[in-house]
């Protein structure tokens, strides 16, 4: 069964109305036991992504408190937990990152690139998390070299973003980048390329890039030196993927959009879930090639590790600037930035802002926010 796009967005709106399944209450109802029996795999980080996940919207973390002076009285609206694995506050999180991201960026054409790995890769980085920023710093080599290729004696501007899921949930290690269409040249000016470029190559050069960069990170075992050969004699002809989005993202309204829906967001959507029990979840994805919808179930147990394996380790930064983007050299050209993020949606932010009275559904003011302590901790 094929859907088009209108049908996939009804069908959306009518579970996020309506659906009573999420990754909140899924892991509220299954957490402890499941703590229990992976008590010996389980990361410090992970559990304290989910505890702080599992105290989402509960009053005893604080709560913003609102007025609504058609009833005169006050209606207290619960903190976020900005947990890693909340669905409802990662999409949230990801809508004010990328508004975040527009404002701080140059008002310049932008393209948006993904840098894919092998599946034999994907297995060392689940296991070796360190190796995610070496993966990283070889997207940036790669694009050096496109750069000095396509537009040379200019300095560009690259975020990237490590994304280790894919739509299944599966661990896909790939990372996204949202580059500058060219770059400055030492008046300042913006340069924007014009130069054929040569996708074959690139595909080669990503993969030489990223090879070398593991070769030098990894142990030399006769295991890495048999995996990088079976790398080359398998991918040698064709390098691994990289794709370079047709669409030149030249408004801020395109760059906000773009990142929001492509480059940073939760594992999975509570919209997506169908269902689960004590024995399985059941959810979906829209195939990005077919535009079919693919249903998937998966052990409960395998759906919660499933998710864990996303969170990264302390500290981690999973988005890097560089070049023009970077601290050091942001501000020499800080009159190309795009100043205000109301510029960008200005209806949705304002939209978002309002809260409701529940009662008469007038638009409550903003009054006042109580934040309390945190519980002792008991094995102190």
């Amino acid at each position: 069964i094929s859907y088009s796009k209108s049908t996939i967005d009804k069908e959306k709106k009518v579970i996020e109305d309506y659906n009573p399944f999420c990754v909140n209450a899924l892991f509220k109802q299954y957490w402890e036991g499941f703590k229990h029996r992976n008590k010996d795999i389980l990361r410090d980080i992970e559990i304290a992504e989910v505890e702080k996940m599992l105290s989402c919207k509960d009053e005893n973390r604080g709560f913003w408190t609102y007025h609504c002076k058609k009833c005169n009285e006050n209606h207290n609206i619960p903190f976020g937990c900005n947990s890693r694995i909340c669905s409802r506050c990662g999409k949230r999180y990801a809508d004010d990152w990328a508004e975040s991201l527009v404002e701080n960026t140059f008002d310049v054409p932008h393209k948006h690139i993904v840098f894919g790995l092998p599946p034999v890769l994907w297995n060392e980085l689940r296991s070796d998390r360190k190796a995610w920023k070496v993966v990283m710093d070889a997207v940036i080599e790669t694009m050096k070299w496109f750069y000095g290729l396509t537009c040379s004696d200019v300095k560009p501007g690259v975020i990237i973003v490590a994304h280790s899921f894919g739509k299944d949930v599966q661990f896909k290690f790939h990372v996204h980048g949202i580059v500058t269409k060219g770059g400055f040249d030492k008046e300042g000016k913006f340069i924007e390329w014009t130069r054929f470029v040569p996708f074959e190559k690139l595909h080669k050069k990503w993969m030489w890039f990223v090879c070398e960069a593991l070769k030098r990170y990894f142990p030399k075992t006769e295991h890495y030196s048999e995996m990088f050969d079976m790398l080359w004699i398998k991918y040698g002809n064709v390098g691994f993927y990289v794709n370079i989005c047709k669409p030149t993202l030249r408004t801020k309204k395109e760059l906000a959009r773009y990142v929001a829906r492509y480059v940073r967001h939760p594992a999975i959507a509570d919209s997506r879930i169908m269902y689960f029990d004590d024995k399985a979840v059941a959810f979906y994805y829209i195939d990005t090639k077919t535009k079919r919808k693919i249903d998937v179930v998966m052990k409960i147990e395998d759906f919660m590790l499933a998710l864990l394996q996303h969170i990264p380790d302390r500290q981690f930064k999973m988005i890097r600037h560089y070049g023009t983007y970077s601290r050091r050299t942001k501000k020499i050209y800080a009159k190309h930035l795009r100043r205000s993020i109301n510029n960008c949606k200005p209806e949705n932010l304002i939209k978002n802002s309002r809260i409701r009275c529940p009662k008469c559904g007038s638009i409550m003011e903003k009054v006042g926010f109580t934040r309390k302590k945190p519980p002792p901790d008991k094995n102190k």
